[in-house]
């Protein structure tokens, strides 16, 4: 028999005997008449368990079911009316929205009604359900404008907004956790027709009806803007939508006072490669063109930073002055173009009407066009400069900025190759000026990682040591200043890191064990086979009076004994000495280079030979081994080539090869961009 005690596990302070009452229905007085069972929980032997958040989420579920459901202008059902009523107007849904958001969701103007009837019913602030946000900020004003059910828009504005005595802008201009009003929502959600009846409809505008001043609402179209910084005008121009564009500069002579505020409008003009645009905007406040936006840029700076020739030369037709203009950090357009390497467009600003200063054009930091040019990698802009005749670009050359910089320091430090090649082939370059920290170019060098250098980083210190650059405490006694403390015992320095180079050499002595292993075994297997009948001498190779098995011969045993010499320097670079290892790698390096190039000889002329008696596929074998030997030495050159040597016959061999280097790790794809810029296609979108 069970004990009692455990008999039943219920509450101590409720009675058993208390009966268990039935789930009431809920009425909603919605459509016609929708019950809603159990959702006011249970009462167990008398002990009543009601689950709160159970219950609204159900209550909700069933109402927002309800609502989908109900055709738009079907006549709602208010017989029946309960205390339910108030709990529907004031439950939430997991993300916050209220009924007033569904009934907006889905543009039930009929039940936005009822539900301002029920607050008053219920005594109930309806002020407080129009700026109710859900988690994402949205008020059923977004979320009605998001959908674009206009007349709901509508009602939401002028029926009861209208019951304010002044219309609070804190509720016209409430913004979403994006920043946006419910006029952002619209236009990034595709619906300009809302965004033009709302504000502008002749017959029914909504801010007219509540008698709201014009400027309030010119202000919310032109300044009013979201975190990506964007007005309704910007993402009107953005979006193309030319009818409601001409309505806002239409509309009102008061945008000649009016400042445009946030991200610059013109910039999505711009982007968009959108001439007519432009036009239509210039036309009706020609002005506009001179106005700046947060980072004091202007419309030419935008299109001269984002390579768009054809609006460049519209602009400075309607204005060259717009040209002189500096943004914040004390750029002109042509300091953008030349930083982003937009050449034409330099040229185009450099001419005499739009640029009667070139001398003084620096930057807050005192940095001219090649300074820029230099600093970003462009190259196309430096070697314009380098090869122009103008005298006031010469003066550019070697000028410093107010911290010593000349352009080749900052390429220098920002490792690209291709401009420190080209600068330091240019004799008017001096290549050995430090800056006020006195750092040579060279200097900047040791700024980078020695440990493990990139091969950017190399290519920049290659370029500079083979054109002769030194280092500032060796240009001379006048630069340097020797204490005696700085000198110290040779005998107390430690044995420099070989760490860096133990997996060079290492791998140069895989490859040469591989190489030897393979000459040897080819030196007694060779092509054709040896003599082994019993005429003749034996053991002699069958094929030896070919011209190929003779070539066959030479190339196995040159890359053989290469191998060999490689080996044995490396076993050299072991010793713990850096001049040593530097050495050997230097003298291994070509070797390996002979001995591979040899080593693919063998391999074609004994193939050639095997297969000499078809001649359609010894031709085309032949030819494609002789390709393929030449691909492998350029590309075997390549990685040895770039000499630090300063003779002028050594730089001329490496003038090539360094370029093709450079233009592998500096590759600049500016010259693509303006192609497409140029052919009138829209390119990505980047504020410059």
């Amino acid at each position: 028999m069970m004990p009692k005690s455990e008999s039943l596990r219920l509450p101590p302070q409720l009675p058993r005997s208390q009966p268990q009452p039935q789930p009431q229905p809920l009425r909603l007085p919605l459509y016609g008449i929708y019950r809603i069972k159990g959702c006011y929980g249970r009462i167990v032997n008398g002990w009543q368990h009601v689950d709160n958040i159970h219950m609204n989420r159900r209550l909700f579920r069933e109402a927002y079911n309800l609502i989908r459901d109900l055709p738009t202008q079907a006549d709602l059902n208010d017989e029946i009316l309960s205390h339910e009523e108030e709990k529907i107007l004031v439950i939430k849904s997991p993300i916050g929205n209220t009924m007033l958001h569904v009934a907006a969701m889905f543009g039930k103007d009929n039940l936005v009604d009822k539900i301002a009837q029920l607050s008053q019913k219920f005594s109930l602030d309806f002020s407080t359900f129009l700026t109710k946000q859900n988690v994402n900020g949205d008020t059923a004003l977004h979320l009605a404008a998001k959908a674009g059910h206009i007349s709901t828009v509508k009602k939401l504005v002028v029926v009861h907004l209208s019951s304010f005595r002044e219309i609070p802008d804190a509720i016209i201009f409430m913004a979403n956790k994006q920043g946006n009003t419910f006029l952002h929502e619209a236009l990034y959600n595709r619906h300009p027709d809302l965004v033009n009846q709302v504000l502008y409809d002749q017959h029914d505008s909504c801010f007219q009806s509540l008698s709201v001043p014009k400027t309030t609402v010119l202000r919310m179209a032109i300044n009013s803007t979201n975190d990506e910084n964007k007005s309704i005008l910007y993402l009107a121009i953005e979006a193309g939508y030319e009818d409601l564009v001409d309505q806002v500069l239409d509309n009102f002579d008061l945008a000649e006072q009016c400042v445009p505020e946030g991200k610059s409008f013109f910039l999505a003009a711009i982007l968009k490669r959108d001439l007519g645009m432009l036009e239509r905007i210039l036309n009706r406040y020609s002005h506009w063109i001179n106005a700046t936006d947060e980072e004091r840029r202007t419309v030419v700076h935008y299109a001269a930073s984002t390579g768009y020739l054809k609006g460049v030369k519209y602009l400075l037709g309607r204005s060259s002055s717009c040209a002189t203009l500096r943004d914040k950090d004390g750029f002109l357009p042509i300091h953008l173009a030349s930083y982003k390497g937009h050449l034409e467009i330099v040229q185009k600003l450099l001419q005499e009407e739009h640029c009667p200063y070139s001398q003084e054009m620096h930057d807050n930091n005192g940095r001219n066009i090649l300074h820029l040019a230099s600093q970003n990698g462009k190259f196309n802009v430096v070697n314009y400069i380098l090869q122009s005749t103008n005298p006031k670009l010469q003066e550019m050359i070697n000028e410093k900025d107010f911290d010593g910089n000349t352009p080749l320091h900052l390429a220098t430090l920002c490792c690209h190759p291709k401009i420190v090649h080209a600068l330091t082939w240019d004799k008017r370059v001096d290549f050995n000026l430090p800056n006020v920290k006195d750092q040579t170019p060279l200097d900047l060098c040791n700024e980078f990682s020695l440990e493990n250098p990139s091969f950017r980083q190399r290519l920049t210190w290659v370029a500079l040591k083979s054109a002769g650059a030194k280092h500032f405490h060796s240009l001379g006694p006048c630069y340097i200043n020797v204490s005696p403390q700085d000198i110290k015992s040779y005998w107390n320095e430690k044995a420099p890191d070989m760490s860096q180079y133990k997996d060079r050499i290492n791998t140069l002595l895989l490859v040469s064990t591989l190489i030897i292993t393979v000459t040897f075994a080819a030196g007694f297997t060779v092509p054709g086979g040896l003599n082994s009948s019993g005429q003749g001498h034996q053991g002699i190779a069958i094929m030896l009076k070919q011209i190929w098995f003779k070539l066959f011969i030479f190339c196995i045993t040159i890359s053989m004994y290469g191998a060999l010499s490689v080996t044995i320097t490396l076993i050299w670079a072991q010793l713990a000495d850096l001049t040593v290892t530097l050495f050997a790698l230097k003298v291994a390096r070509p070797l390996l280079g002979v001995t591979l190039a040899t080593l693919s000889l063998a391999f074609m002329a004994g193939l050639h030979l095997v297969i000499s008696d078809l001649n359609w596929l010894a031709t085309t074998t032949l030819a494609l081994c002789v390709i393929l030997i030449l691909m492998l030495l350029f590309f075997y050159t390549l990685l040895w080539f770039p000499s630090t040597s300063t003779n002028i016959l050594a730089r001329w061999f490496s003038y090539r090869p360094f370029l093709f280097l450079a233009w592998v790790v500096d590759y600049d794809e500016t010259d693509d961009i303006d192609k497409l810029a140029n052919s009138g296609d829209s390119i990505p979108q980047s504020q410059p």
